[in-house]
C-alpha cells in the first residue's frame, strides 16, 4: 500500500542526484543516486565512508578528513553535486584545497550548467542559509543554557541529525550535536516548537539581560550618592539661574577694573620718557663700544702680521749669510749636479735646470733693510691706534656703566609709582576672579547633579520600558508554548512509528518510547544507552527510521532524507540484521520513493541487491586517480 502525505504538508524534499570528483588526470569518481533507496557496498578501506564525506563536503560541510588520510582523495581538485531541493534541480561546485571555503552554485543539471548565472556563497552561514531557504526550513537561532549565547541552527546541523556516523552514530543518538542543540534541532524538524518561539527567548533573555545591567548600573549611581538628597530640577535650574546672575555682576566690575588698569598715572609720564631717552643713549654707548672693540682687533691682527714679517725678514738674512759661505756640488733646489757649463750660468745667477737664482745679491740684503724699517715703523704707528683704542673703551665703558645705573634707577622709580597705582586693582580683580571660579564650580556641580539625576530617571524609565516589553514577550512566550505543548501531539506520532520499528524487529522490547523530555528512545524502562550492544543499535536504528516515516507521514521540518553508514553487522545476529534491513526496504514500497536513503553495508544482501548503486569489491576503490 503506497502512503503519502498531502501535497501542501509534505516535509522539504532532499535528493543528492549525481556527484563527480575530477583530479587534473581527468574524472575521478562520477556516480548516479536515485530517489528512494541506494545501497552502497564495499569492503573494509575501500572508500564507503570517503563517498559520504564527499556528500557532507558537497553540500556545505568543513574540507572532509579523509583527503588527509585517503591518498586519492588529496589528488582531487574539483567536486561537482547535484542536488534536488523541493523539487528544483541545483548544482553545487566546490574545490578542494585552497578556495574550499567558497561555493558556486548553479541552478539546473550538472550537464547543462547556467555557467553565466552561478551564485556564489562562502561556506558556512551564507551557504547554509540558501540551503534552508530553497527547503522551506526556517533560519533560527535559540539560546545555549551553558554559555548564554546565541547560537544558530545551521543545515549542517540538520544534515547531522540525518546521518548515522560510523564511527560515533552506534553509540548514542545524534553523536556530532550536542545536547541543547540536539533538542532543539528535534523540536524543530519535528514542528513541536513554533518557530517564533526561538526569537522570543532570545529577545527575552536579551532584555532581561540588558534591564539587570540598566539595574546594576542605577544601583551603583545611587550607592554612589549616598544619603546625599538630591535637589529637584526645579531647584537645581533656581540655583543656576541665581548663580548666574551673580556671575555677571562680577564680569561687569571685572570690566571697569581693566579700564582702570590701562589708564596710567599722569605723573608716570615723565619717567617714562626719561627711561625711553636713556634707552637710547645706553644702545648707543652699546654700539660705539661693539665698534671700538671690533677696530682694536683688527689692529692686534695687523700687528700680528707685520711681527710675522720681522720674522720672515730675519730668516732671509740667515739663510742669505749661510749660503754664502758653501761651494755647491749640486743647486741646493734642483738637486742637479753642477757642471763647468752650469758655473758659466751660475755667473749669471741663475740654475741651469730650474733657472732659480742660486746666490743671493748683496742689493736683496739692502732692499730687506729698508723693508724692516717700513714694518718697524708700522709697528710704531699701530701701538699708538692701539692705546688710542684702548683708552677709549675705558671711557665709553665708564660712561655706559653710568648711563646703565640711571636707567636701573628711573626704572625702579616707574615700577614704585605704578605700584603705588596698580596694586590695590590687581588684588581687587584677583579677589573677582576667585569669587567667579567658585561661582562656575559651583555651576558646574549643579549642572552635573542634573545631568546625573536626568540619568537616573532615564534608567528608571528605560527599566520600566524593559519591564512592560518583558511582560509582552512572556505573553507572547505563554502562547506560543501553549501552542507548543499542542504541538506535542506530534511526538505521540513519533513514539508510534518508533514503538512499531523496535517491536517488529526486536520482540524482547515490550515497551518503547520518546522521552518526554530529552527526546531519547527509553525501552523497558531503561534509558537506551544502558542496555547492551545489540539493543541499543535497534533503539538507535528505530528512531532514526521513526524520524524519515515521521517527514513522511506529516508535515514537518525534517528532510526526507537519511544516510546509514555501515549498521554494526557484528553486533546484530543475522535475522535481526536481515529484519532490521526489511523495514527500511519496505519503506520504498510503502511511500513508492518518495525519499532518499542512503545506505552503506560491507556484505552482500539478496533483497538489497537491486538497490546497489555502486560496488567496491575485490580491492576495487572509490577514486580513479
Amino acid at each position: 500500500m503506497v502512503m503519502t502525505a498531502k501535497a501542501d504538508e509534505k516535509s522539504p524534499s532532499l535528493v543528492i542526484q549525481r556527484i563527480r570528483v575530477t583530479s587534473d588526470r581527468g574524472v575521478a569518481l562520477e556516480l548516479g543516486l536515485k530517489r528512494g533507496l541506494n545501497v552502497i557496498r564495499g569492503e573494509n578501506s575501500s572508500g564507503r565512508t570517503t563517498l559520504l564525506k564527499l556528500f557532507e563536503f558537497g553540500l556545505g560541510a568543513d574540507e572532509p578528513i579523509a583527503r588527509f588520510f585517503v591518498p586519492e582523495i588529496q589528488e582531487c581538485k574539483r567536486l561537482l553535486m547535484q542536488v534536488e531541493l523541493n523539487g528544483t534541480s541545483y548544482t553545487l561546485e566546490r574545490n578542494f584545497g585552497r578556495g574550499s571555503r567558497q561555493a558556486v552554485v548553479y541552478q539546473g543539471h550538472m550537464d547543462t550548467l547556467l555557467h553565466d548565472q552561478p551564485s556564489y556563497f562562502s561556506v558556512g552561514e551564507e551557504l547554509s542559509d540558501f540551503l534552508l531557504h530553497r527547503l522551506d526550513i526556517p533560519r533560527v537561532s535559540y539560546l545555549d543554557s551553558y554559555s548564554n549565547r546565541e547560537r544558530k541552527i545551521t543545515f549542517n546541523d540538520l544534515y547531522d541529525a540525518l546521518y548515522i556516523d560510523q564511527e560515533r552514530g552506534f553509540s548514542q543518538v545524534h553523536a556530532r550535536i550536542s545536547e541543547t542543540k540536539r533538542k532543539h534541532i528535534f523540536k524543530l524538524l519535528t514542528r513541536m516548537r513554533h518557530p517564533d518561539l526561538y526569537q522570543v527567548e532570545i529577545e527575552e533573555e536579551s532584555l532581561k539581560k540588558q534591564r539587570a545591567d540598566l539595574e546594576a548600573d542605577f544601583q551603583a549611581v545611587s550607592r554612589f550618592f549616598g544619603s546625599v538628597k538630591l535637589p529637584t530640577p526645579i531647584e537645581i535650574q533656581s540655583r543656576i539661574d541665581r548663580l548666574s546672575e551673580q556671575r555677571a555682576e562680577i564680569g561687569a566690575q571685572l570690566q571697569n577694573l581693566r579700564l582702570q588698569l590701562r589708564s596710567s598715572p599722569a605723573y608716570a609720564n615723565p619717567l617714562r620718557e626719561e627711561i625711553l631717552d636713556l634707552e637710547t643713549l645706553v644702545a648707543g654707548k652699546q654700539r660705539d663700544l661693539s665698534f671700538t672693540k671690533q677696530t682694536l682687533e683688527s689692529y692686534i691682527e695687523l700687528e700680528n702680521q707685520l711681527y710675522e714679517d720681522l720674522d720672515r725678514i730675519a730668516r732671509i738674512r740667515v739663510s742669505a749669510a749661510q749660503l754664502a759661505s758653501f761651494e755647491f756640488e749640486r743647486c741646493p733646489r734642483c738637486l742637479q749636479a753642477i757642471t763647468i757649463e752650469m758655473k758659466r750660468l751660475e755667473t749669471q745667477g741663475n740654475c741651469s735646470v730650474c733657472g732659480r737664482p742660486l746666490v743671493q745679491d748683496s742689493d736683496a740684503i739692502e732692499q730687506l733693510e729698508d723693508y724692516e724699517a717700513q714694518v718697524r715703523f708700522q709697528l710704531e704707528e699701530l701701538q699708538e691706534l692701539q692705546n688710542y683704542y684702548q683708552d677709549s673703551i675705558k671711557e665709553i665703558s665708564d660712561e655706559l656703566s653710568i648711563l646703565q645705573i640711571q636707567l636701573a634707577s628711573r626704572r625702579q622709580a616707574l615700577d614704585e609709582a605704578i605700584k603705588e597705582f596698580v596694586s590695590p586693582l590687581i588684588q581687587e580683580i584677583e579677589s573677582l576672579g576667585y569669587q567667579t571660579a567658585s561661582i562656575n564650580e559651583e555651576i558646574n556641580r549643579l549642572q552635573e547633579l542634573r545631568r546625573w539625576r536626568e540619568r537616573l530617571q532615564e534608567m528608571q524609565d528605560k527599566s520600566h520600558q524593559f519591564s512592560l516589553r518583558i511582560s509582552e514577550v512572556q505573553a507572547q512566550k505563554e502562547d506560543l508554548l501553549a501552542q507548543e505543548r499542542q504541538l506535542r501531539t506530534a511526538l505521540v506520532s513519533f513514539e508510534d512509528y518508533f514503538y512499531r520499528f523496535v517491536s517488529s524487529t526486536y520482540p524482547d522490547f515490550l515497551d518503547a518510547k520518546i522521552d518526554d523530555n530529552t527526546f531519547l528512545p527509553v525501552v523497558n524502562n531503561y534509558d537506551y544507552t544502558a542496555k547492551s550492544a545489540t539493543q541499543r543499535d535497534v533503539a538507535i536504528l528505530g528512531y532514526y527510521y521513526a524520524l524519515l516515516r515521521f517527514s513522511l507521514e506529516n508535515s514537518s521540518y525534517i528532510p526526507r532524507f537519511l544516510v546509514i553508514d555501515t549498521p554494526r553487522h557484528d553486533d546484530l545476529a543475522e535475522d535481526l540484521y536481515r529484519a532490521i534491513l526489511k523495514e527500511y526496504k519496505e519503506l520504498e514500497d510503502i511511500y513508492d520513493g518518495d525519499f532518499q536513503l542512503i545506505l552503506v553495508v560491507r556484505e552482500p544482501v539478496e533483497f538489497l541487491r537491486d538497490d546497489e548503486i555502486l560496488q567496491l569489491v575485490d580491492g576495487q576503490r572509490l577514486l580513479a586517480v
